[in-house]
This record gives structure tokens, C-alpha cells and sequence, in this order.
């Protein structure tokens, strides 16, 4: 169980107690999940870009996985990090 938050981007976020050292908070993943329950093109984008910042280490996979779509398209459309800008 966690108590509702909300972040700055007005995203819907659940403090969990339950979170595995080193990986994501469960409770802020579903949350995520069900903030993007879009369908066009420009949503789906939007979900990346907003989930790849709050997770900027995840991978394409995880990142896709949160916002019901492709790995591919989540290569196509993340922002890059500070990393990849060199």
C-alpha cells in the first residue's frame, strides 16, 4: 500500500514501502501505467518522453513496457540523456 502524490508534471504517483534496492518504486510504475492509456500518436510520445525522464537509466524495454508500447518506438522517440549528448 502507499498514500497518493502527485508530481510536478501533475502525474498521479503512489509512495510505495515495498521497493527492491536499486529498481523503480512499483507503486510509481503502476501508477504510470495507468496515467497512459492513450492511443495517438502524440500521447504515446508524450507517455515516452515523461517516463523516460522520471526513469532516465531504464531501458527502452522497461520504459515501454510502462507506456503500452514498442521498444523500437521508444528508440525512436526518448529524449537523449546527458550521456548520449557526450
Amino acid at each position: 500500500e502507499g498514500t497518493p502524490r502527485k508530481a510536478g508534471n501533475g502525474i498521479k504517483m503512489m509512495n510505495s514501502n515495498h521497493k527492491q534496492p536499486g529498481t523503480p518504486d512499483p507503486g510509481l510504475v503502476e501508477s504510470l501505467r495507468a496515467q497512459y492509456p492513450q492511443r495517438t500518436n502524440a500521447d504515446k510520445r508524450e507517455a515516452v518522453e515523461t517516463v523516460s525522464q522520471i526513469f532516465p537509466h531504464m531501458s527502452n524495454s522497461f520504459i515501454a513496457d510502462v507506456c503500452g508500447v514498442s521498444s523500437p518506438f521508444v528508440g525512436r522517440h526518448r529524449p537523449p540523456t546527458r550521456e548520449d549528448r557526450g
